[in-house]
């Protein structure tokens, strides 16, 4: 695995944020230097895994369906430690709801995982925060919804 310190610009275009770039390839990481990503991450810089692919798989490449979300949120929230997901559109199948429910538990999984492979000081005081799932292009819900949910500023 490669460690490398990188900067990215930010949208505001000349702050820049410090950026620790990790060439994880595999979601169960392998030997690293545990106590730089500690000090890079308590230094409040951005995990970057630019070679990390989540593959989805061909039930769940079916689910990146815009009409799956409620037409009153941007997108759908998954809290793995109360096991609550919010925002599916009531129109929904059970069996699209289930698998909804089954890819974002399985990303938050995989992401807890990976955390605690590579800064094994953290496990155990992790919590788990909310897992989202947007399938509404940024541009067409911002423009029909409140500015205070707008990405784009």
């Amino acid at each position: 695995m490669s460690i490398t310190n990188n900067t990215l610009e930010t949208k505001k275009g000349s702050e820049e944020a410090p950026v620790l770039v990790l060439g994880v390839s595999e979601w169960r990481a392998e030997e690293c230097d545990h106590e730089n990503i500690v000090n890079c991450l308590e230094d409040g810089q951005v995990l970057y895994f630019p070679s990390l692919p989540f593959v989805l798989t061909e039930e769940e490449q079916a689910l990146l369906d815009p009409r799956l979300v409620s037409p009153k949120r941007k997108n759908i929230m998954y809290q793995a430690d109360q096991g609550s997901i919010k925002g599916i559109a009531e129109n929904a199948s059970a069996q699209e709801k289930s698998a909804i429910e089954g890819l974002l538990k399985r990303y938050s999984e995989a992401s807890y995982q990976l955390l605690t492979d590579l800064i094994p000081q953290y496990r155990g005081k992790l919590h788990s925060p909310m897992n989202t799932l947007r399938l509404n292009a940024i541009d067409e819900w911002s423009d029909s919804h409140s500015f205070r949910k707008d990405d784009r500023r």
